[in-house]
């Protein structure tokens, strides 16, 4: 029998399919929501832009010039389990953030990234119980970063 009892990842006893420790940390956070699973963030994508405008020139290659920066923009994807976190208190979380439209500070790892609104929230259900009950969920998060010129 005690051969048959399962773990997550492998059966007891079993050479085959060692059984391994589950770790996690708190990988960073957004706001009140914290990434605390050892998934999350599954991906994440800073994107910069600054304008180069281009002058024409009569004769001869274009000129350019710089103007300015663009929104920094931050694309990521969290996944979030039960095992870690209130799944329904992260979900209220990240909705009244985007809702409010309150920028909030975004931290991932060591690193303080700046202030982030959360501009698109798409929610997808990973993992379930056979009666419904939601175990992980994934989020993709899109934010811009906000920021306050000096002197307004």
């Amino acid at each position: 029998m005690s051969n048959l009892m399962g773990t997550a990842f492998g059966y007891s006893g079993d050479n085959l399919f060692p059984t391994r420790e589950v770790s996690h940390a708190q990988f960073g956070a957004y706001g009140d929501v914290l990434f605390k699973t050892y998934f999350a963030p599954k991906d994440l994508i800073d994107s910069r832009r600054w304008r180069i405008e281009r002058q024409q020139l009569v004769q001869g290659y274009p000129s350019h010039q710089a103007s300015g920066e663009d929104e920094r923009t931050i694309s990521m994807t969290i996944e979030l389990h039960n095992e870690f976190v209130d799944l329904t208190m992260a979900r209220i979380a990240l909705t009244d953030l985007a809702v409010n439209g309150v920028p909030r500070g975004l931290v991932v790892g060591t690193d303080t990234l700046g202030l982030f609104a959360l501009r698109e929230l798409t929610r997808t259900i990973t993992e379930t119980l056979p009666n419904g009950t939601v175990l992980a969920e994934n989020y993709q998060l899109s934010l811009v970063e906000t920021r306050e010129e000096a002197g307004q």
